[in-house]
């Protein structure tokens, strides 16, 4: 599970949690924005501005977040994942191996 998709299902455990105090799109956006940091941020505040809260869904926020931070690895970089993945001191690639001679 990607960074982006982690960080929305634990908010979502949260607004779940607290249905009440989480009932608006508004609450929802600000306590996201509240835990964002760095780049996330930057893109919160410069791309959104200051009417975030008041001309936005939370599904259109959360829309634009994920074409903004949710880069799944695909293609070469997928297969490059994982060969690289380890078990102790032996790779992915020589697992394959050993279970396509059993």
């Amino acid at each position: 599970m990607g960074g982006c998709k982690a960080f929305l299902f634990q908010c979502s455990l949260v607004f779940s949690q607290r249905a009440v105090t989480y009932a608006t799109d508004e609450a929802k956006i600000a306590y996201i924005i509240g835990l964002l940091r760095g780049r996330a941020l930057a893109w919160a505040t410069a791309v959104r501005g200051p009417q975030l809260l008041l001309h936005t869904t939370y599904v259109d926020f959360i829309s634009e977040m994920k074409k903004v931070s949710d880069h799944p690895v695909q293609g070469k970089d997928a297969a490059k994942c994982l060969l690289s993945l380890r078990q102790g001191s032996r790779s992915v690639a020589e697992y394959s191996i050993d279970f396509r001679v059993l």
